[in-house]
């Protein structure tokens, strides 16, 4: 798919590189940017992908930002989405990661100034990996697009904890809490708000200022850290002197 020594691509470079990771995919394809117009190689290549079965997948801002008709995105993309506020550029190939500066655009590729960086080392995947099902989780749930389309119904499905009591969600804990990253049902422990599991990938890089998604206390989505693992009520509420620790 790329070369063993191909890290950085610039320019130009970028547009070609993109169509090798669709040309060398053979099981999925995810382009995620906000704003699209393919060029004919790009186009012509997205095409032999869907014909050897390849899911290619495409999560841009709203239709209005997109220069491309809806037959069109019908005819090379198995499933689609959009994000209103997007503004990330990231390309998947299989197991292969781009990350860049650019839109799939064709003034881009032919015309700016623009860099994209391969992604080798295991453990930036993750996190970005990470990222990016958010961002699909996004998309497929919140965009109609999708069914607009006749595309299949998403296949990724989110984990939702909140949806369950907290009574039924931590039960078989005296003191409920929740790991501040997947939700998991743990001890509530301030100290130590993620699961062994969610703490093992945070110990790879150790930033405690590392934004995570849940309150440990009372389970919401929130933007904690693992200083700051509870929402300002739940904080305010332990600070008036809850005993759950």
């Amino acid at each position: 798919m790329f070369g063993a020594t191909d890290f950085v691509f610039t320019d130009g470079r970028i547009g070609q590189a993109i169509i090798d990771g669709i040309a060398g995919s053979t099981k999925r394809v995810v382009i995620i940017s906000p704003y699209i117009k393919l060029w004919n190689n790009l186009e012509r290549e997205l095409e032999s992908a869907r014909k050897r079965n390849v899911e290619t997948c495409l999560y841009s801002r709203s239709g209005k930002d997109s220069e491309m008709d809806l037959k069109t995105i019908a005819r090379l993309f198995s499933k689609v989405g959009s994000i209103h506020t997007l503004h990330a550029k990231l390309y998947r190939f299989d197991d292969e990661i781009l990350l860049s500066s650019m839109n799939l655009y064709d003034f881009s590729q032919s015309s700016s100034r623009e860099i994209a960086i391969r992604i080798l080392d295991k453990y930036q995947k993750m996190d970005i990996e990470e990222y990016m099902n958010k961002l699909i989780v996004e998309a497929e749930s919140g965009s109609s697009a999708g069914v607009a389309l006749g595309a299949p119904e998403p296949s990724v499905k989110k984990q939702d904890t909140r949806s369950t009591a907290p009574s039924e969600r931590n039960r078989g804990y005296a003191n409920p809490g929740c790991c501040i990253r997947c939700g998991i049902a743990m001890k509530f422990y301030p100290d130590k708000p993620l699961c062994p599991d969610c703490y093992k990938q945070w110990s790879k890089f150790k930033n405690p200022d590392y934004q995570e998604n849940l309150c440990h206390s009372c389970g919401k989505e929130h933007k904690t850290t693992l200083l700051k693992p509870l929402c300002r009520s739940c904080w305010k509420a332990d600070s008036a002197g809850r005993d759950r620790y």
